[in-house]
């Protein structure tokens, strides 16, 4: 762990099968309610299907509720969406949230928009999420299945930033965009110099 200052580092460097390498940071800051997650993750090349997800599970009541942003709208699980569209797997802009009695957490994921809320969602197309007792966030970083947002065999570094949010039982979801959004577009600073004019 490294104290800058004004915020704190925690890297683990770990061994994961089918990972040349894997790096996580993480970081909290004095001014910010975020906890950033930084990953590097470099995989072994291989033709065969290939995943990485991150796994957050949560101690919540069964009966949970849960939200996510998407082209350009803050969406509630099930009951904001279409009959029909998918609930196994969600596309999100920038954030996912889950939240109970107790409080909750957002996953704030400008980097990898795949998420599932709950648990793992493979099969038949589910009408509804089920909101069992402890149901975990689930980050897909990287997934060879349908040759879209990866190669088939990746052989570069993928780097990705998450942020943990806690929430409060019953989330103020605009707060949370405006977190997300932050998060995703941090401010750029580039060093001004040059020689100073005289007279």
């Amino acid at each position: 762990a490294t104290d800058l200052k004004d915020r704190v580092v925690l890297e683990r460097v770990l061994q994961a099968p089918g990972a040349r390498y894997f790096a996580q940071r993480f970081i909290l800051e004095d001014e910010s309610p975020v906890l950033t997650v930084e990953c590097e993750l470099e995989l072994e090349p291989r033709d065969g299907p290939q995943a990485v997800y991150f796994a957050l599970p949560l101690e919540l009541r069964s009966g949970w509720d849960a939200w996510f942003d998407t082209a350009g709208a803050v969406i509630t699980l099930d009951v904001g969406q279409l009959p029909g569209a998918c609930r196994n797997w969600a596309t999100v802009e920038s954030f996912a949230a889950i939240a109970g009695d107790r409080g909750g957490v957002a996953l704030l994921s400008p980097d990898a928009p795949l998420v599932q809320f709950g648990d793992f969602h493979f099969g038949p197309p589910l009408d509804t999420i089920p909101r069992s007792s402890n149901p975990m966030l689930l980050a897909w970083a990287y997934n060879n299945y349908w040759d879209t947002n990866f190669p088939r065999a990746e052989t570069s570094r993928v780097r990705l930033h998450y942020g943990l949010l806690p929430l409060d039982p019953r989330p103020d979801l605009d707060w949370v965009r405006e977190q997300a959004r932050s998060f995703g577009l941090p401010p750029l600073v580039w060093p001004v110099t040059g020689r100073a004019s005289s007279g």
